[in-house]
């Protein structure tokens, strides 16, 4: 086992439970004070892969201390546990810089299954597309989910990618992901079909499209849904 959370909880009833819980799970985790000097001080001497940050009182501060924290180490997954109901305060610390944001009381079962996921995530931390596509209930591990999430990051820079057909968009997707432009489609195309199913494609799309929309219409409305989204949620 290695060294790869640090839980900035002291407390008995949290950080405690953390701790066990990861452990339990094969995953050993250093602990500190969630002072933000405490917080600070460990980052700076153990850059660990996966921080905790336990929030009782969001506010101004603590969003600016995570971007902080995010600036001194771009590599780590930062996760917050804010004891705190409202969608905007997680909305806020995911704009920050956190990877991924619950409120407490945790639903343990769901924050591990998310947790254990963050560290064993190979890549970059988790976008903003990809938290709001999985809070919207697409399910995140088929590979049409992170194809879709890819779309929307690289569309939302370069829009023009999507006024005409969308064979870039794939082959710069399948680069991306070391695949080939056909997987990619086929992945995106089977993602639309198991979310029609689940009735989370009509919730999603809301009378946007067709009842089965292409892949370039799903593509089209995921980047609008997720730029309103974030915009209403953060101001």
């Amino acid at each position: 086992m290695e060294k790869k959370v640090l839980i900035c909880d002291s407390s008995s009833s949290i950080g405690d439970m953390l701790s066990d819980g990861l452990l339990r799970r094969g995953v050993l985790s250093l602990r500190c004070h969630n002072s933000k000097d405490a917080i600070r001080s460990a980052f700076t001497k153990s850059s660990p892969q996966t921080a905790i940050l336990i929030i009782y009182a969001p506010d101004e501060s603590w969003y600016s201390f995570v971007a902080e924290l995010k600036a001194l180490s771009p590599s780590t997954h930062i996760v917050t546990g804010v004891f705190s109901g409202l969608r905007s305060v997680h909305v806020r610390f995911i704009l920050s810089g956190a990877s991924r944001s619950f409120g407490i009381p945790f639903n343990i079962k769901h924050f591990f299954t998310e947790l254990l996921g963050l560290i064993s995530h190979s890549g970059s931390r988790i976008s903003h597309t990809e938290s709001f596509l999985r809070d919207s209930g697409f399910p995140s591990e088929l590979k049409g989910f992170r194809y879709l999430a890819a779309a929307v990051d690289i569309c939302t820079d370069n829009t023009a990618l999507l006024s005409g057909g969308i064979t870039e968009l794939y082959r710069i997707i399948a680069e991306k992901f070391r695949t080939d432009a056909r997987a990619v489609e086929r992945s995106v195309r089977n993602l639309t079909d198991i979310t029609k199913k689940s009735g989370v494609l009509e919730q999603f799309t809301r009378d946007r499209t067709a009842a089965s929309p292409s892949n370039k219409e799903l593509i089209c409305i995921a980047c609008d849904i997720s730029i309103s989204y974030l915009r209403s949620m953060s101001s």
